[in-house]
């Protein structure tokens, strides 16, 4: 049976509920959580990249130059035992590499990877899939909720009309929708979220501090205290410019939550999947544009994830993973 190994630590894991969720649907194929000294010493078939720039950096510069060192050892080993490498592109393009250094290694660890895992079809934003590339959609976040759903403590009590959520990013276009909206008294927005760029932060505090229908919660938001302030909003957003996969859509849906999102391909196929109804499409970010969207009727019927199940998915990752670790090709 082929043995995948994960680039992240199976102690992780339950931090993010797509790893959790698609290394559990890949049962019985045995995914490890990543070590170095399973990595470089330990053997597997298929290594599976989601986020490697993860391995690479750390707070303290001797550990992450230490990583970088065992970031090249990894490499040789790949090579020489010709492991193959699949990566999952959770983004169109990765985020900015914070050194040189890393920007190679990413680069040289790209090299190495014989298929990658679209999660929405690259060729609306004019990537042209390899042979060995597979598109394999994004999940629902239900078993999470589902577990959260169970705790004793109680829901949140207010009324939010308009909730921003995830790691606030620059790319993401969150200060776009604070500046339409901060003079429309009847729209409250609610934004929280780690912020990883201080000064994209203080941007965002600068815009909240002077509209009072804004408000910023910055730092990481645990599971439950997320859940409970999506379904006490009335709708999410995730106006990203250049949305290719996002999993703040798939988790306020899974909550029957409406998602306004910006016109682009992504968003198009979206709509026409989960209904316009679950999912507005912004023509532009604008006070009135969102105050429309918000009085879009919500559907009846929960969002439907039927193309999208965990035991599909789970499936889809193992064919192709034990395809790979055997070296066969559709050509083959």
């Amino acid at each position: 049976m082929t043995v995948a190994l994960s680039d992240t630590r199976r102690k992780d894991w339950s931090r993010n509920a797509y790893v959790e969720s698609l290394y559990e649907a890949m049962q019985p194929m045995k995914v490890a959580g990543f070590s170095w000294l399973r990595a470089i010493f330990g053997a597997y078939d298929v290594l599976h990249l989601q986020w490697p720039e993860h391995l690479m950096r750390h707070r303290s510069a001797t550990i992450r130059a230490l990583r970088h060192a065992l970031c090249w050892v990894l490499l040789v080993r790949l090579r020489a035992c010709q492991t193959p490498v699949i990566r999952t592109m959770h983004n169109l393009e990765p985020h900015a590499a914070s050194s040189q250094a890393e920007a190679r290694l990413l680069r040289l660890l790209d090299s190495l990877v014989v298929s990658r895992i679209w999660l929405t079809d690259p060729s609306d934003y004019g990537f042209t899939p390899d042979r060995d590339d597979e598109i394999i959609p994004h999940g629902d976040y239900s078993k999470m909720c589902e577990r959260l759903d169970n705790s004793a403590s109680p829901a949140l009590a207010e009324d939010i009309d308009l909730l921003a959520f995830g790691i606030l990013r620059p790319y993401k276009g969150i200060d776009r929708v604070a500046r339409a909206i901060r003079d429309t008294e009847h729209i409250q927005l609610l934004i929280c979220g780690k912020a990883p760029d201080p000064a994209y932060l203080a941007e965002l505090r600068q815009i909240a501090f002077q509209a009072p229908n804004i408000r910023l919660e910055p730092g990481r938001v645990d599971d439950e205290t997320l859940v409970k302030t999506i379904r006490a909003s009335r709708s999410a957003i995730a106006a990203y410019p250049d949305l290719y996969n996002s999993g703040v859509v798939f988790l306020a849906l899974t909550l029957e939550r409406p998602v306004l999102v910006l016109s682009n391909p992504s968003a198009y196929r979206l709509r026409d999947e989960f209904g316009p109804g679950w999912v507005r499409v912004l023509d532009a970010v604008s006070a009135e544009a969102i105050y429309d969207a918000l009085l879009i009727p919500t559907p009846p019927t929960p969002p439907d994830f039927g193309h999208r199940t965990w035991e599909s998915i789970g499936e889809s990752h193992r064919a192709l993973f034990d395809r790979m670790a055997a070296g066969i090709t559709p050509n083959s």
